[in-house]
């Protein structure tokens, strides 16, 4: 996701080592309820944003593959990144769940950041992330974070949303599979048959490429992922991510999504290389006969919402993510 800088009203610090639930106070209110979880060597901070002494539904947002943290800090405000939700809207409706990855704090001042707002550009240590980072393992925190919040009495159990955009939308398509009490998945900007299959379909369409240097291409690719199949545990060995976060990251979604019962909103831009075929997400729920799916296509836009000129570049400055956040929150108010 492009660069996304949302402040709120508010200033708090939870640490790596953070342990035991806090709240903090804003206008006399209790705005956050932060905890750690940890099961055996999973451990991950989570964060509700939204006064805990009134009941309102929920919506959980599953970030994606960006290695930071959930928050920053700067000029003594604290910041969501990379996250397009208007809170300052929505916070007398709402609560919102934030959680954590392993091996990552949930939030950092920001000048501990490279100049792409990650950890990767950094001398941060990242072994445990890379360790952990699986669909499996970021669902499962998902799952026992919400089993454990689901319980509280200031969550209205009739609108429990997963909100995610790219990788997220695969652990929150999983956590809604996973996760009695799930009422709702929005599902953003996510190819529903694997993050490994979208490199070959970059290369399928690479332009300046001849047909046969893009075949080469697709040969190499496919001779690599038959090398992660044969190795999905062996941490040892990486193309860019270690082979388990290819291995599981590649899962197809589609009958996952296809158990679903729950109203299920899909959002995704035209000029979207990773959205190349969401169209079977659709296909599939027409074919089984289900009518739980609300599409919503955005023409001319790209991963992010932000349009695509001739030139195939993006333009920041127009962005579609205040057109796509009213689409959905005009869903959930009415499924």
């Amino acid at each position: 996701m492009h660069r996304i800088l949302i402040v709120f009203a508010v200033f708090f610090l939870l640490t790596p080592g953070h342990a035991g639930a806090q709240t903090w106070m804003y206008q006399g209110k209790n705005v956050f309820h932060a905890d750690t979880l940890s099961l055996d060597s999973l451990r991950a901070a989570f964060v509700v944003l939204g006064d805990t002494s009134i009941r309102k539904p929920l919506i959980v947002f599953c970030t994606g593959s960006s290695i930071a943290p959930v928050f920053i800090q700067k000029n003594g405000k604290t910041y969501a990144l990379n996250n397009p939700i208007p809170f300052n809207n929505l916070l007398q409706q709402y609560h919102f769940l934030f959680v954590g990855k392993t091996g990552l704090p949930m939030v950092d001042v920001e000048s501990n950041l490279d100049d792409q707002q990650s950890y990767s550009g950094t001398g941060f240590d990242l072994s445990a992330f890379w360790k952990y980072n699986t669909l499996e393992n970021n669902t499962l925190l998902a799952h026992s974070v919400l089993k454990k919040l689901l319980k509280a009495p200031w969550i209205d159990q009739n609108k429990v949303v997963l909100l995610g955009h790219s990788q997220g939308s695969r652990v929150a398509t999983k956590t809604a599979v996973s996760t009695p009490g799930v009422t709702h998945l929005v599902y953003l900007s996510c190819s529903p048959v694997g993050r490994f299959f979208e490199m070959i379909r970059r290369e399928r369409i690479r332009a300046g490429a001849t047909p046969e240097e893009k075949q080469a291409k697709v040969d190499n690719l496919l001779a690599l992922w038959k090398d992660i199949s044969d190795h999905p545990g062996a941490l040892d060995k990486t193309w860019g991510d270690p082979y388990p976060t290819w291995t599981s990251f590649s899962e197809n979604l589609i009958d996952d999504l296809l158990r679903l019962e729950i109203p299920v909103f899909l959002g995704f831009g035209t000029e979207d290389v990773a959205c190349e075929l969401c169209d079977l997400i659709p296909y599939e729920f027409i074919r089984a006969g289900k009518t739980n799916l609300t599409t919503q296509v955005y023409p001319g836009v790209e991963h992010n919402f932000y349009p695509v000129g001739p030139d195939k570049k993006p333009d920041y400055t127009a962005g579609k993510w205040d057109q796509v956040m009213r689409d959905i929150f005009s869903w959930i108010g009415t499924h």
